[in-house]
């Protein structure tokens, strides 16, 4: 169950990720609320991608049968290999009643594609379904890797969610590999696939009027997003200032959408999981901080607000963290007017390349 063929790639952990802060630059002396709007992207210095380690999981219990299901599979799968590199490597799990590995986690040379859409044109339909045992198998089979350093992994599971032995939501998916669903027909188990998308990973329905056209489509999106990632397992950090300058009461609030986050208020931080970053992606995120009220006897002096750091493996698999830049604001006896144009700031912090220990 642990074969794998194909050594990893480089790919520069350099400067991959930019922050950009928008916040008012004047605040008043008494306790008050910041808003801060934060924009976290792949920065120019990103070069070429990470390779690809892709486990497809395919439903091919009896149910797939219906409207064609398993033929437009086939040929999507055919279409999404041709645009793999030989530096990706696959692995294809099947589930009837029982999941199967039925290829190893292999390298996309010409061989490789050959191999992989023979297997996938002889598959033929019959019996349950267990998605709950295709994952768990394609779990294991990302699991027993050899190499591993700087290797994007994801699952991709192709079904109608239609499920004869237990519950595939009982399955424990580990933060740092997104499962993408592929839902087929319109009688499918939407509200199971759809749950089942997970850490990045997007939900994507495959209806019986859109035909192949659609399939290819929703394949394109995929592929889009699957080859382009500019950092792994990407964390944005925020804590309040170690300075003496320090003004933060603390974090109030921290919202973005389709995160994981962790908060440490012995330590004043919240840590922002959101998966992978794609070249070109841009990930919003909205902090409300509140300030202390500054001592008696202060007036117009700048204070430190927030600290900013980011977190993702390097090329060895190892987490590090980079420190981007400390926020910093004017506290003033004057009256701050939330939204103002000449009362907001904006720092571009696209270097992060100090590391802490």
């Amino acid at each position: 169950m642990c074969a794998e063929k194909g050594p990893s790639l480089g790919f520069s952990d350099a400067g991959k990720v930019s922050v950009e802060a928008v916040h008012i630059k004047t605040a008043p002396l008494e306790a008050t609320t910041v808003n801060v709007q934060l924009e976290v992207a792949s920065s120019s210095a990103t070069v070429g991608r990470a390779p690809l380690d892709l486990v497809v999981v395919l439903d091919i219990s009896s149910s797939m049968c219906n409207g064609g299901k398993l033929d437009q599979f086939k040929s999507a799968i055919d279409f999404f290999v041709t645009k793999l590199s030989p530096m990706d490597r696959l692995s294809i799990v099947t589930f009837p009643n029982h999941a199967n590995r039925v290829c190893p986690l292999i390298a996309m040379s010409e061989v490789g594609k050959f191999y992989v859409m023979g297997i996938v044109d002889g598959l033929m339909a019959s019996g349950g379904a267990n998605i709950k045992g295709g994952l768990e198998t394609a779990l294991e089979v990302l699991a027993c890797r050899q190499y591993i350093v700087d290797r994007v992994a994801h699952i991709l599971l192709l079904s109608d969610g239609h499920q004869d032995h237990g519950d595939a939501r009982e399955v424990s998916i580990p933060c740092g590999i997104p499962i993408y669903t592929l839902a087929f027909g319109a009688d499918a188990n939407m509200e199971l696939l759809r749950d089942l998308a997970q850490n990045g990973g997007t939900f994507n329905p495959v209806l019986d009027t859109g035909g192949v056209s659609m399939l290819f489509n929703v394949f394109d999106q995929l592929i889009a997003g699957l080859l382009n990632v500019a950092a792994l397992d990407l964390y944005l950090i925020l804590s309040i200032p170690s300075s003496p300058n320090d003004d933060l009461d603390m974090i109030v609030k921290v919202t973005s959408d389709n995160t994981h986050q962790e908060t440490n208020r012995r330590h004043g931080t919240v840590t922002i999981k959101f998966g992978n970053l794609l070249v070109g992606q841009v990930r919003k995120v909205d902090v409300e901080l509140l300030l202390f009220e500054a001592d008696e006897g202060d007036y117009d002096y700048e204070a430190d607000i927030l600290d900013i750091c980011v977190s993702y493996p390097n090329s060895k698999g190892i987490r590090q963290k980079f420190r981007a830049q400390t926020l910093h604001i004017t506290r003033s006896d004057v009256k701050h007017h939330e939204g103002a144009a000449d009362h907001t700031s904006s720092s571009s912090f696209p270097a992060l390349e100090q590391e802490l220990s």
